[in-house]
């Protein structure tokens, strides 16, 4: 996967990862739960600490392993699960 599409990606999990702050509760009656997925895999990647968790190719293996999940699937339904609220949230780029 090239640098932009990570890029996109990361964007669409953050962007995610926000609204799950503030619509927790929306977002687990439709099945759009992120945080936890995301909090266990970076963990598993940090630690144990190392010195390559922060550089760039440790970022990149982050995100592989974050696309590796079911994240990207999720990430693609959030307007069709929830078309009236997130997906208006995405659609007008308020998050």
């Amino acid at each position: 996967m090239n640098l932009i599409s990570q890029h996109g990606f990361l964007e669409g999990l953050i962007d995610a990862c926000v609204m799950e702050c503030y619509f927790r509760e929306h977002m687990a009656e439709s099945d759009l739960l992120f945080q936890e997925t995301v909090a266990q895999t970076f963990l598993s990647a940090i630690l144990p600490p190392t010195s390559e968790a922060l550089t760039v190719e440790g970022i990149q293996t982050l995100v592989t392993r974050l696309q590796a999940t079911d994240l990207p699937q999720k990430l693609k339904t959030i307007s069709e699960k929830s078309p009236n609220l997130l997906g208006v949230i995405l659609k007008e780029g308020k998050v």
